[in-house]
């Protein structure tokens, strides 16, 4: 017997993989999207830090103020403190307080962390559950910021 088309079920089992899809790559990119975004508050934070260093006898803020003075004294405002993807709290970074402004570019002096205000440490605090357990940002003392994987975070510098 033959047939000039597609049943229903067939129909409707078509539209359903098709939606899944559609589903699966709006959420890629959303993720994506917080990925950046995130990114660029890290920087943005990284560049503020710099700006105090560089207006406070180049010192950075202290550890358990730097949100606080950082608000005070640059122009950042308080949604650069969130993580897109973070969840709830006031801010989903973390300060480095080993990290200096004449330490090398390559340590870390922001990263992410579970939502809290002011917080600092160091790979203790570090979280990279933000973002699916992929890794974390990092902005480093040299003010750039980068993606890392979670099977290299033992690999940052921390002094």
């Amino acid at each position: 017997m033959k047939r000039d088309g597609f049943t229903i079920i067939e129909l409707l089992v078509v539209v359903v993989i098709a939606a899944a899809i559609v589903a699966a790559l709006c959420m890629f990119d959303s993720v994506r999207e917080n990925w950046k975004r995130c990114a660029l508050n890290l920087v943005a934070l990284g560049h503020a830090m710099n700006v105090y260093a560089g207006e406070h006898k180049q010192l950075f803020p202290s550890s358990d103020k730097w949100c606080d003075l950082l608000l005070e004294h640059t122009d950042v405002d308080e949604e650069r403190f969130k993580c897109p993807a973070g969840g709830e709290g006031r801010s989903h970074y973390a300060m480095n307080p080993n990290a200096e402004p004449n330490s090398p570019g390559d340590v870390v002096l922001l990263f992410e962390t579970k939502g809290g205000w002011n917080q600092s440490g160091g790979p203790e605090i570090l979280s990279i559950t933000n973002h699916f357990e992929r890794g974390c940002n990092v902005c480093f003392v040299d003010g750039h910021g980068e993606r890392v994987k979670a099977k290299d975070i033992d690999k940052l510098k921390w002094k």
